[in-house]
Order: structure tokens, then C-alpha cells, then sequence
């Protein structure tokens, strides 16, 4: 019976530390931009606040659309340092995305004779 008794005591404790290891600021900035690679539903992208959709017409919105899901499909982040003062904290963090500036200005038109 004590047996028993140690072993469920073991149990729980473990449980405890096990769901506490992944409470922590770090874990949580990796899920959050985990959900921005996964596009999942939690991250809502409202397009029409990212561009002027009154100049755009409906082929430019989905082509726009696709390019940011894209960008945040594509996004890697690196985690730097956690700091913890009481409760608050800051998680420093290197976060890489295609840079579409680049891009557009190496494929430019006037980077070609027409």
C-alpha cells in the first residue's frame, strides 16, 4: 500500500514539473510563431489592413495574400536570451523572413533593356 502511495506521489510530481517545463516565456514565444508558420487559425491575418484593397483589385488581394502566408511560412527564428524579472519578461529573439525588397529591387524593370 505505502508502495503504491510513493509511486502515485512520484507520479503527480513529475506530472507537475512536466507541465511547468513547458510554461515558460521561451515556450511560449516558440508556439506563438509556430502558429505564424503553421498559418493556424489563432493568426488572423486581416489583409485589408496590411494594403490599401481600395486600389487593389480582387487577382492583386490573393496574390498579396499569398505572398504574406508565404513570408510567414518561410519565417525561422532563433531564440537569443529569456529574462525573467518577477512577472514580466523578455524573450530576445532573431526572427528571419524573405526580404521581398531585395527581391523587387534586384528583378527590377530598370534593371533590364526592353
Amino acid at each position: 500500500m505505502k508502495k503504491n502511495i510513493v509511486l502515485f506521489l512520484l507520479a503527480i510530481v513529475i506530472f507537475i514539473t512536466g507541465c511547468e517545463l513547458n510554461n515558460n516565456p521561451t515556450s511560449k514565444v516558440e508556439e506563438l510563431l509556430s502558429k505564424y508558420q503553421k498559418l493556424d487559425d489563432e493568426i488572423v491575418i486581416n489583409y485589408a489592413d496590411l494594403a490599401n484593397t481600395d486600389e487593389l483589385t480582387d487577382e492583386q488581394i490573393d496574390r498579396y495574400k499569398n505572398v504574406i502566408e508565404s513570408q510567414y511560412k518561410s519565417l525561422s527564428y532563433e531564440i537569443k536570451e529569456e529574462e525573467i524579472d518577477g512577472d514580466k519578461a523578455i524573450v530576445t529573439t532573431q526572427i528571419e523572413v524573405i526580404n521581398y525588397k531585395e527581391v523587387l529591387d534586384k528583378y527590377s524593370i530598370d534593371n533590364y533593356d526592353i
